[in-house]
C-alpha cells in the first residue's frame, strides 16, 4: 500500500495544534485545582486560543495575505466527522435520562417555545434596525431570519461548568443541558 507522507508544514501545525491543546488542558487543571470560579475553563480555553492567534499574528507580518488565509481555512468535514462527533457523544454519554424523560415536558417547551421566540426577536429588530438606518449594512428579510436563526441557539458550555462546579441542583443541569441540546435542533430547523 501507499505509505502516508506529511509534509513539514502538516507536521508542524498538527504539533502546535497538539501542544495547543495540552495548554488548554494544563490552564483548566490550573483553574480547576484552585478553585477560581471568575474564570470558567471553557473561557480559559478561548483565552488561549485568542492569545495563540495574536502571538501568530505579530510572527507572520511579512507573510503574503493568501498564505495567511490558506492557513486558517476552516475545514467543514473536519470537524464534522473528526471534531463534533466526540463531543456530541460525550454530553449524551453523561446524560441521565431518568432525569432527562422526566422533566422532557419542560426541556421542550423551553427549547422550542424559547428558540422561536428568542428568534423571532431577533430577526425583528436586525431587520428594522437595518431599514431604520441603525446598522452599517441593512438585511434583507430573509438574509435577517437566517442570522437569527443562527444567532437564536444558545449554547450554555460556561453555565453547565459552572454548575458542576458549584455542585447545583442535577435536576437544573439536566433541564439546563437538554434544551441546549435541543435549541440546537430546533435552530437548525429554523436554518
Amino acid at each position: 500500500g501507499r505509505a502516508f507522507v506529511m509534509s513539514e508544514e502538516a507536521y508542524l501545525e498538527t504539533t502546535i495544534l497538539i501542544g495547543l491543546c495540552l495548554v488548554a488542558l494544563c490552564v483548566g487543571q490550573f483553574i480547576h485545582r484552585r478553585h477560581l470560579h471568575a474564570l470558567p475553563e471553557s473561557g480559559a480555553t478561548i483565552l488561549v486560543g485568542f492569545l495563540f492567534t495574536l502571538l501568530e499574528d505579530q510572527s507572520e507580518q511579512g507573510h503574503a495575505e493568501e498564505q495567511v488565509q490558506r492557513r486558517r481555512y476552516f475545514d467543514p468535514i473536519f470537524f464534522n466527522l473528526v471534531l463534533l462527533p466526540p463531543i456530541i457523544f460525550e454530553s449524551g454519554f453523561h446524560l441521565n435520562m431518568a432525569v432527562f424523560v422526566e422533566n422532557i415536558y419542560t426541556i421542550v417547551l423551553l427549547a422550542v417555545v424559547g428558540t422561536l421566540a428568542s428568534t423571532a426577536f431577533t430577526w425583528a429588530v436586525v431587520y428594522y434596525a437595518g431599514q431604520l438606518g441603525w446598522t452599517a449594512t441593512p438585511l434583507p428579510i430573509r438574509e435577517a431570519g437566517v442570522f437569527a436563526a443562527l444567532i437564536s441557539a444558545v449554547d450554555p458550555v460556561a453555565t453547565l461548568a459552572t454548575f458542576g462546579t458549584l455542585k447545583v441542583d442535577h435536576t437544573l443541569s439536566t433541564v439546563v443541558f437538554g434544551e441546549s441540546v435541543l435549541n440546537d435542533a430546533v435552530s437548525l430547523i429554523i436554518f
